[in-house]
């Protein structure tokens, strides 16, 4: 969904507020799309037993997205305190990018939390052997 999203945005040129007065270019909106489409592929390779050179590619996938998506969800506090003040929203697409790099970010720290407990032969869910 995030690379969808993304990837439309680069093709439409709609603005995504990087900073207050600098969007995103499209560039950088296609280069977000592939991590997302990245982490994906590695989130849905963690469901099945792999062999070592694709553990690295996982790990790596894991290592490189989640930074970089978690740097879009930076934003999030400034939105809370705009909304809840009343101030009015100032770019919704700038909202929807914060949103959507937040919960994607979660989901990849999740993913990889539970597939790093499933390698060590432990529960996924709690960590207990």
């Amino acid at each position: 969904m995030y690379a969808i999203v993304e990837a439309t945005w680069a093709v439409t040129g709609t603005t995504v507020p990087f900073t207050l007065h600098t969007p995103y270019s499209p560039i950088a909106q296609l280069i977000l799309a592939g991590l997302a489409i990245a982490a994906g592929v590695a989130c849905w390779a963690t469901m099945r037993r792999v062999a070592q050179p694709d553990r690295i590619a996982i790990g790596g996938a894991f290592v490189l997205a989640t930074p970089v998506l978690a740097m879009g969800a930076t934003g999030l506090p400034g939105y809370f305190v705009t909304l809840a003040s009343g101030s009015g929203l100032e770019s919704a697409t700038g909202l929807a990018h914060v949103l959507l790099s937040s919960a994607l970010t979660a989901l990849l720290v999740l993913v990889a939390l539970s597939y790093r407990r499933r390698l060590a032969g432990a529960c996924p869910r709690c960590g207990q052997r």
